[in-house]
C-alpha cells in the first residue's frame, strides 16, 4: 500500500506541475552515491 500511495503522490504532483517528491528522491540517491563512493576512496571527504 505504501508503494501505491507513493506513486499516487508522484502522479498528483505531476498533474499539479510540481516535482517535489522526485527531487527529494534524486537528492537522496545523490547522497547515497556520494557516501558509497567515499567509503571506497579515502581521499574523498563526505559532503553530505
Amino acid at each position: 500500500m505504501d508503494t501505491v500511495l507513493h506513486e499516487l503522490q508522484h502522479h498528483l504532483e505531476s498533474q499539479a506541475g510540481l516535482d517535489d517528491l522526485a527531487r527529494m528522491e534524486l537528492e537522496e540517491l545523490a547522497k547515497t552515491l556520494v557516501r558509497n563512493n567515499n567509503k571506497n576512496d579515502p581521499l574523498l571527504v563526505e559532503i553530505y
